[in-house]
C-alpha cells in the first residue's frame, strides 16, 4: 500500500512514470500503468467506504415528533437567573439565536444540549442550548432575545417538534441559526 500512495502521488503531480520508474526500474510501461490502475482503484474503494459510512451515519438518525406546550421567553433578570444571557450548560445566548429551553423530561426523550428542532407553524430550525424548571413537564420555551411583546403575543400553545436523534453522539455542537427573521417573533 505504501507504494500505492507514492504511486499515485506522483501520478497526480505529472511524474509517474519517473517516479515509478526509479522505485521499481524493472517495471515495463505495461506494468507501469496496471500499478497505478490498481492504486486508483484501491483509492477509489477507499472513498466509496468513506462515503457509505457516512450514509449510514446519517440514515441511522431516527426522525421523533411529539406534541409540546411551548411558551417563550427573554434575557431579563425576571424571566431567568443572575447570567441572562447563558443558558443552562454556560453557552452564550444572545438576541437573534434561535434557542429553545426543554423540560427535563424531554432531555431524557432525545431532546440534548445542542440538538436542532423544528416547531410546526415557526420557520428554521431552534437548538437546544437551555433547561427549563424542573418542575414542568412536556414543555419547552423559545427565547425570543429582549422582544417581551413578541414573548407575550407567543403566549402558551400545543405545537409539535421534529428532531433527529443521531445514534451516536459527536463533539461539539452544531451552528446555531441567529437569523432574526421568524414567524416566533426573534
Amino acid at each position: 500500500m505504501g507504494d500505492c500512495r507514492r504511486d499515485v502521488a506522483a501520478s497526480s503531480m505529472g511524474l509517474a512514470t519517473v517516479a515509478i520508474l526509479r522505485m521499481k526500474p524493472n517495471w515495463d510501461r505495461d506494468q507501469l500503468f496496471a500499478g497505478e490502475a490498481r492504486c486508483r482503484v484501491r483509492f477509489m474503494r477507499l472513498g466509496l467506504i468513506a462515503f457509505l459510512a457516512l450514509f449510514a451515519h446519517i440514515a441511522s438518525s431516527e426522525e421523533r415528533s411529539m406534541t409540546v406546550t411551548a411558551s417563550a421567553y427573554n434575557s431579563t433578570h425576571a424571566q431567568t437567573d443572575s447570567q441572562p444571557n447563558r443558558g443552562a450548560w454556560g453557552d452564550p445566548i444572545q438576541p437573534g439565536m434561535k434557542v429553545i429551553a426543554v423540560s427535563p423530561d424531554l432531555l431524557e426523550a432525545g431532546l440534548r444540549r445542542g440538538v436542532r428542532v423544528r416547531i410546526d407553524g415557526s420557520e428554521g430550525e431552534w437548538t437546544v442550548l437551555d433547561r427549563t424548571p424542573s418542575r414542568l413537564r412536556n414543555h419547552i420555551d423559545i427565547y425570543m432575545g429582549l422582544d417581551i411583546p413578541a414573548a407575550r403575543r407567543w403566549g402558551k400553545r400545543h405545537v409539535v417538534i421534529r428532531w433527529r436523534t443521531p445514534q451516536e453522539t459527536r463533539e461539539g455542537l452544531p451552528d446555531v441559526d441567529r437569523s432574526t427573521a421568524t414567524s416566533a417573533g426573534g
